[in-house]
Formats: C-alpha cells, sequence, structure tokens
C-alpha cells in the first residue's frame, strides 16, 4: 500500500487520477476527434531545471479547474508535446537547451494559435521579455513574481 501512494506521489500529474470535484460541465471534440473538457485548462510545463518545473507543476495542480497534461524539459519536447497533447495553455522557461523558449513559442504559435504561451525567465532583463513577446508570447513573467501573477496570466484564457 505505501508503494502504491509513494508511485501516486512520484508520478507525473498527468497520470494521476483526477481530484475529486473537478469533473467537466460538458465535453467537445478536438480536430482529432478526442474527447476534452470545456471547464478546464489544459497545460503543459515547460523548464529545464526538474525542481522548478516540479514546484510549478504542484502550484498548477492545486488550482481549481488547473490540469496539467504535460511536462518538458527543453523547448524541442515543448513543440512536440503542444502538437500532440493540443494544450490551452504552455508555460515555458526562456532559457532551455536544445532550444530556447522564444524559438519553441515561435513554432507553438505557427501551428497551434489558439494555445496561449506563458513565457518565464530567471533573467532580469528587459531584452528577454520582449524576445518572448516578440516570438507570440501571450505574456512574460520574471520567475520572482508571486504565484498569484501565473495563476492570473492562465486563468485569462478561456478554455
Amino acid at each position: 500500500m505505501r508503494q502504491k501512494a509513494a508511485l501516486e506521489e512520484t508520478a507525473s500529474p498527468h497520470l494521476r487520477r483526477p481530484r475529486p470535484g473537478r469533473r467537466s460541465v460538458g465535453t467537445t471534440r478536438s480536430r482529432h476527434g478526442s474527447r476534452r473538457r470545456q471547464d478546464t485548462f489544459r497545460i503543459v510545463v515547460v523548464d529545464d531545471h526538474a525542481i522548478v518545473r516540479k514546484a510549478i507543476v504542484r502550484l498548477l495542480c492545486e488550482q481549481p479547474g488547473f490540469q496539467v497534461i504535460g511536462e518538458a524539459a527543453d523547448g524541442t519536447e515543448a513543440v512536440e508535446m503542444a502538437e500532440r497533447l493540443e494544450p490551452d495553455v504552455v508555460v515555458i522557461d526562456f532559457a532551455m537547451p536544445k532550444m530556447d523558449g522564444a524559438e519553441a513559442t515561435r513554432r507553438i504559435k505557427k501551428h497551434r494559435r489558439k494555445t496561449k504561451v506563458i513565457g518565464l525567465s530567471m533573467f532580469d532583463d528587459a531584452i528577454v521579455g520582449v524576445r518572448m513577446l516578440e516570438a507570440g508570447a501571450d505574456a512574460y513573467l520574471h520567475k520572482s513574481k508571486g504565484n498569484e501573477q501565473l495563476i492570473s496570466a492562465i486563468s485569462e484564457t478561456t478554455p
């Protein structure tokens, strides 16, 4: 029994069972015919630092109506995951290996215009924010900002 609890604790949130009280009001079909909830923000979190990524995932999973459906550690994974999972929102770090957040945002927005992209960075440099916004990000937040700003930025999206 303890092994099962430990497995659920370490499992990626998109593999966990839905929490009680997060039932959808209705469903609709995506362009691929898969069913999706209308009242839930489907989110992909992208950060190359696992500890930061897990903290963001935990924060978002605690919010009613937020469902983390995927996690990625670099921009290349983010683009593939956005195409495959069709999230409502991608929360993405700027500085990552293989492909930075700006280029990943550009590619995500090229194929998934309705997906909201929220850029994050630890760099206190306005140029980073400008690069993210020019790439198509809907918002840019410094990682030092409060959790409420991230939650608010996601909540402004229509699922």
